[in-house]
């Protein structure tokens, strides 16, 4: 009978919690065009190819009042207004949800920090793409083909891609992950940075590619076939690599290096414990 009575206290105490926070509403905003992308904060955003430029969020009736929303030099932002989250509202939704819908004809800017979340759902195409990361952040795009590509990722992010591009510029710092697929014809030039504890792991193809790692640094890319590579490691960096005729090696420090056999070694530069191998 005791635990009878304890049962129907609790579902009560959740029921009165849950009709105090309320429930999740959506709402349209009307906005302007934009071929951009910035989420700041803590949310969560849905990226889909339209013919029109439109913005839903849904999120407790009560938090929408300090959201700030609006489109600044072709980029739509998302984040809090100044100060941000009351500590009381911060305290009434614990597990806070913001979810945001996008919707546009060509994207070639991403921007994200805080704590937040973006999910590519649609192929999109153009010229050149940037991509930034900080904080505690997380990108997902289903499939990007661009010439130009920049990437910078830092904090705790992580940032998953397939795609096309001819130039690729990729700085990867802290403890941030990284994982590229890229299709269709090679890569004309790759430019790989990675530090602090960053990973990336990388396929395709490329004629051209430098690689720098240092720190606690790695990189995977023996399914990423490069015909001529420059590749310096340093710290107790490590990668591995795939290089169809001449790799440039510069190896330091307690880092390791792995190459494909078949490459030909130039210009071989090794000292402390450095450790320069085949496989």
């Amino acid at each position: 009978m005791k635990k009878i009575v304890v049962i129907v206290i609790m579902s009560f105490l959740c029921t009165a919690a849950q009709a105090q926070k309320g429930s999740l509403e959506k709402r349209d905003f009307q906005i302007g065009a934009f071929t951009g992308l910035e989420l700041s904060g803590v949310m969560e955003a849905t990226v889909e190819h339209s013919a029109s430029h439109t913005l839903s969020i849904e999120t407790y009736s009560d938090v929408f009042d300090y959201l700030d929303v609006k489109v600044r030099g072709g980029i739509l932002q998302i984040g809090f207004k100044n100060g941000g989250l009351p500590r009381a509202i911060q305290r009434k939704y614990r597990n806070l949800e913001i979810l945001c819908k996008v919707t546009l004809p060509e994207l070639n800017s991403l921007g994200l920090s805080g704590v937040t979340k973006v999910y590519v759902k649609d192929n999109f195409k153009t010229d050149r793409m940037n991509i930034e990361l900080s904080g505690v952040t997380k990108a997902d795009l289903l499939y990007m083909t661009c010439h130009d590509l920049d990437i910078e990722v830092s904090g705790v992010s992580e940032l998953k891609m397939n795609g096309e591009a001819e130039q690729v510029n990729m700085e990867i710092s802290g403890a941030s992950k990284g994982f590229f697929v890229f299709e269709g014809k090679s890569i004309t030039f790759a430019d790989i940075g990675i530090s602090g504890s960053g990973n990336v792991t990388l396929k395709g193809k490329a004629i051209r590619s430098s690689l720098d790692i240092s720190g606690a640094a790695g990189f995977e890319g023996r399914e990423f076939e490069v015909e001529a590579m420059k590749a310096a490691v340093s710290g107790v960096g490590k990668a591995q690599v795939s290089v169809l005729g001449s790799l440039e090696p510069e190896v330091s420090g307690a880092a390791k290096l792995r190459y494909n056999r078949n490459a030909s070694l130039r210009n071989v530069k090794t000292s402390g414990a450095a450790q320069l191998t085949s496989y």
